[in-house]
């Protein structure tokens, strides 16, 4: 496992799972000497979490990964050493969380209609129903081997690597059955928030958001990118080389993140980034961010 891990959530994230207590306790144990807990749309972890890294000794980097819309398309822009006490964060978070809550009966009723035993009833007291609940929900059901369309996501299955997610991702992104379109702000608009509280606007997993990245990537630094998440979880050899290559050519900084969120994803583990550059050598691709 690599000593660096600039993408973890935290409970603060709608799909995450620790609190700034564990995730900290387990980077220490996992042996992370620098980490950023990037949120959705969240920077809520983030005083906490300050003062308990460097309690520990590691080195925590404000972060923030926040949804926004190019061109249709949903990108995951992470924001680093941002100011995360500037209040447009907060707003960010209320606009988003909204949203959610509206959007949540209808995720429901559109699991329904794939012939999935279903109800609102069975997220009482939940404001926001996230897809990944409802795959846990469904997935640890009694009769879900009743319905062959949970299969593939059980043990075994061959989406049972990361069921909750693989899920989400299956039925409820963009295009697919479940989806339900939030009004995210705009690729422009983020970039610009970043920016304007002090942070780098870096593109995260850019091959599990992009069919083609290259294509877009011109308009995307025009528009004020500055990095590309290289080394991830989501990307395979092939794509960490092809994306290196981009990020080399266009002079992009290059960031490694596991995307830990727990039992969202209980495949990936922290410092899991697939980065297999020395050390000494992603200390320096990161250097921007250590100096502040």
């Amino acid at each position: 496992m690599n000593q660096i891990d600039l993408h973890i959530h935290s409970h603060h994230s709608l799909d995450g799972e620790f609190t700034e207590v564990e995730l900290i306790q387990q980077a220490k144990e996992a042996g992370l000497s620098t980490m950023a807990i990037a949120d959705h749309n969240s920077v809520g972890a983030i005083p906490k979490a300050l003062s308990l890294a460097k309690q520990a000794g590691i080195e925590l980097i404000p972060a923030i990964e926040i949804d926004c819309d190019f061109h249709g398309i949903n990108v995951h822009l992470l924001g680093y050493n941002i100011d995360h006490t500037d209040p447009a964060y907060e707003a960010l978070t209320e606009s988003v969380y909204r949203q959610e809550g509206h959007a949540s009966a209808l995720r429901v009723k559109k699991t329904q209609a794939l012939g999935l035993p279903l109800s609102i009833d069975n997220f009482e007291g939940k404001d926001i129903i996230i897809p990944e609940e409802i795959a846990e929900y469904l997935l640890n059901s009694e009769n879900a081997r009743d319905y062959p369309l949970l299969h593939p996501y059980m043990t075994g299955g061959s989406r049972s690597d990361n069921p909750y997610v693989n899920f989400y991702w299956d039925y409820f992104s963009n295009g697919k059955p479940c989806y339900v379109p939030i009004e995210f702000i705009s690729f422009e608009d983020a970039v610009d928030l970043v920016k304007r509280t002090g942070g780098i606007p870096v593109i995260a997993h850019p091959e599990k958001t992009f069919t083609d990245i290259e294509p877009n990537l011109e308009e995307l630094i025009q528009l004020g990118a500055e990095g590309l998440e290289v080394f991830s979880s989501y990307h395979s050899p092939q794509e960490i080389l092809a994306l290196y290559t981009l990020a080399r050519k266009y002079n992009l900084m290059v960031t490694f993140g596991s995307d830990y969120h727990g039992k969202t994803k209980p495949s990936v583990h922290l410092g899991m980034t697939q980065c297999n550059l020395p050390h000494k050598e992603q200390k320096k691709e990161i250097e921007s961010l250590l100096k502040k």
